[in-house]
């Protein structure tokens, strides 16, 4: 019995610990993926018009943040806004564009907004936000076809007024895709700092 009891009591510890790491696991952060306007010209990572792309995202922050950081890569270019004010912009290929949002966002619903241009051949925008509240609870918040994007500058897009224009974006890959495979390395270390 003493030898039933032992193995009952290795199991059960046994089965803890794989319920812990399959929930680390599923708590793990979601991966950015490279998305952009689904074009008529066929596929944005070989080619797309030489044009401004409107992406859109609204992020509901149910406690006080206490720490935002951002990192954005755009083949070609971007300008960075949260609700409706202008945070940043330039060229955010290598390295990233990446500064901290925490002034910029509230408690409740928040619209995140990138204006991205593209100066000739692939086009693409990768994102990752890291958002802790008070309480906290972090937010990741990655670039993939849970956006919308227009090609079309709409009154109010700055601020999440959307109309038929915005539709969801073409996920063209991972952060190690091609043509992009050089910044995967990049992308990601600036979030592991907490400072400005």
């Amino acid at each position: 019995m003493k030898k039933a009891g032992k193995i009952l009591v290795l199991g059960l510890v046994v089965g803890m610990m794989l319920m812990s790491v399959s929930f680390r696991v599923m708590a793990a952060d979601p991966d950015p993926m490279w998305i952009w306007y689904p074009e008529e010209s066929g596929n944005p990572a070989q080619d797309a018009p030489s044009e401004d792309r409107y992406f859109v995202k609204t992020v509901d922050i149910a406690n006080v943040p206490e720490y935002a950081r951002i990192e954005i890569s755009v083949d070609n270019s971007c300008t960075l806004y949260v609700n409706g004010e202008k945070v940043k912009d330039g060229i955010c290929w290598t390295p990233p564009l990446s500064c901290n949002i925490l002034s910029k966002l509230k408690k409740g619903k928040n619209i995140i907004a990138i204006q991205a241009g593209n100066a000739g051949g692939p086009a693409g925008l990768l994102v990752k936000a890291v958002i802790r509240t008070e309480d906290q609870k972090q937010i990741v918040v990655v670039s993939n076809e849970n956006w919308l994007v227009s090609d079309q500058e709409v009154k109010g897009w700055l601020t999440g007024k959307t109309d038929s224009s915005f539709v969801k974006p073409t996920e063209l890959g991972d952060i190690n895709c091609e043509p992009w495979n050089s910044v995967g390395g990049v992308h990601g270390k600036l979030l592991k700092s907490e400072e400005e």
